[in-house]
């Protein structure tokens, strides 16, 4: 699964850079349900904090808009153990639409959950996020 890890190192860089320094909003639009959908994805996503929420959403961003398939970037909490990895394993065009397919781990002490799904961006630059 992260069989290109040796070739991240200077987009996984930026995108920690990204995900510490930039609001969401600058990054990507993110439409108005994806909170609910990716909540919806990962059963461990409304468990965490809401710094840490925001932190995973912006990977989700940081990953659909910059990385390549096989590329992923890493979030870590501030205040506890809580992590995860978002990764893109595919990219198309869908109906003239570029989606990517995105894989999730989020952990914690206690457990750890992955989740896979499609982002794909509408004409107005919104990322859209289904099964």
């Amino acid at each position: 699964m992260f069989a290109k890890s040796g070739m991240v190192v200077g987009k996984l860089l930026t995108a920690a850079v990204l995900i510490v320094s930039t609001p969401v909003q600058a990054q990507l639009r993110w439409s108005e349900s994806a909170y609910s959908i990716i909540n919806s994805f990962n059963r461990m996503f409304d468990r965490l904090s809401e710094g840490d929420q925001r932190k995973h959403m912006q990977a989700v961003l940081t990953a659909v808009g910059n990385l390549d398939n096989g590329e992923f970037v890493r979030w870590y909490s501030d205040d506890s153990y809580n992590h995860g990895i978002v990764e893109i394993v595919a990219t198309s065009q869908l109906s003239g639409r570029l989606c990517r397919r995105v894989y999730q781990t989020i952990i914690t002490e206690k457990r750890r959950d992955h989740s896979e799904y499609w982002g794909c961006m509408s004409g107005d630059g919104q990322w859209n996020f289904h099964k």
